[in-house]
């Protein structure tokens, strides 16, 4: 379940950005097309794609398939992966919308 909950984090972090933009997005759970629509608007979330990638396949894996049972180093890492996604996003929002000093 860790898997499952690191990319859904992820996921809405990135629509939070698009939302926060009034970027329009399509009901995907795909981090990389996600990230991708991020970039049109700060070619820097390309950097983080590969997290995305990473994380893409859990959105369906655990629930459709019932062999995939990773195992805690996978869980670890898909836990990394979404707290980068989340500092990155957070980050990014936090410089981008900074409101102007007089």
């Amino acid at each position: 379940m860790v898997c499952f909950h690191a990319q859904q984090a992820a996921e809405k972090y990135l629509k939070a950005y698009l939302t926060a933009w009034g970027i329009d997005f399509p009901f995907v759970h795909n981090l990389e097309k996600l990230i991708e629509l991020c970039a049109q608007r700060d070619p820097k979330f390309l950097s983080i794609k590969s997290l995305g990638q990473q994380l893409t396949p859990y959105a369906v894996s655990l629930r459709y398939d019932a062999e995939f049972r990773p195992d805690i180093d996978v869980a670890e890492h898909a836990l990394h992966a979404a707290l980068a996604i989340k500092e990155f996003v957070a980050d990014r929002l936090l410089v981008e919308m900074k409101p102007e000093q007089d």
